[in-house]
């Protein structure tokens, strides 16, 4: 959703809303968390 990879970029707000009202705060630590994630299984 932050990249636009499946529709246009949204922010942390607009991101926040879509999953049930989560602070923009945290919709960022999930960024991060999942990115993190996606680093680790391509082994970088």
């Amino acid at each position: 959703m932050r990249y636009g990879l499946d529709g246009p970029p949204m922010t942390y707000r607009e991101i926040g809303e879509v999953l049930g009202g989560i602070c923009p705060e945290r919709a960022r630590q999930l960024e991060l968390r999942c990115l993190a994630e996606l680093r680790d299984l391509l082994g970088e």
